[in-house]
């Protein structure tokens, strides 16, 4: 079971606009019977729950944004069983992100 949910504010700020997110999510633990036969690959990666955050700032072409995902540096892992790349288990830490775009004219 994986859910989610999103809120986002928006505000006219700093001669242009000033935005806010705040995400959750959760994903239920999953068993995997097949990977008895491995050693190297958990059978049953537990449940967990995610926030992540950011804001950004935009004026006349430029936007800079500033986002963290893992917020709490909750201690996680994903699991993969894919017969093209085999078995897999990845941890995410928590990691800050900024960004500044411009857009040019055309």
């Amino acid at each position: 079971v994986t859910a989610s949910a999103n809120l986002n504010y928006t505000v006219d700020a700093f001669e242009g606009e000033f935005s806010a997110q705040l995400g959750w999510t959760y994903r239920s633990g999953v068993s995997n019977e097949r990977s008895k036969q491995s050693l190297l690959f958990p059978q049953h990666i537990a449940a967990f729950n995610l926030i992540n955050a950011g804001i950004s700032q935009s004026w006349d072409n430029h936007r800079v944004s500033l986002n963290v995902t893992n917020l709490l540096d909750k201690e996680y892992f994903t699991g993969t069983d894919n017969s093209m790349i085999g078995r897999a288990v990845s941890y995410n830490p928590r990691k800050f992100m900024l960004r500044w775009t411009m857009e040019f004219a055309g």
